[in-house]
């Protein structure tokens, strides 16, 4: 890409989420009336310009996602053990693993 184009060639994000997210989500953006792209560009923008509002409100996502990744860690390392210490087969271990991710997701 040349240099003097650059920042003019657009790009697209795409992330997957449930059906029940999208929902409210789409619901939310339209009780507040914003488009779709209009609320994606101001998240971004508000992350690229590191405004204090938003970066407080990524701080404590960011503590909440560190204690479940650390709590998940913590299964996990206690489901290997458990594995060795009752002789689990590899099916009931991917069980407890499931178990625990599912769990996880409701921290």
């Amino acid at each position: 890409m040349k240099k003097e184009n650059y920042g003019a060639q657009l790009k697209k994000y795409c992330f997957e989420d449930t059906d029940k997210r999208y929902g409210d989500f789409r619901l939310r953006l339209h009780v507040d009336e914003l488009k779709q792209g209009e609320f994606f560009r101001a998240v971004i923008t508000g992350y690229i310009e590191q405004d204090k509002e938003f970066l407080k409100f990524l701080d404590k996502f960011k503590t909440q996602a560190k204690i479940r990744r650390k709590i998940l860690k913590k299964s996990y390392a206690d489901a290997r053990r458990n594995k060795f210490d009752f002789g689990f087969s590899e099916e009931e271990v991917e069980n407890i693993f499931d178990i625990i991710a599912e769990e996880g997701e409701d921290i």
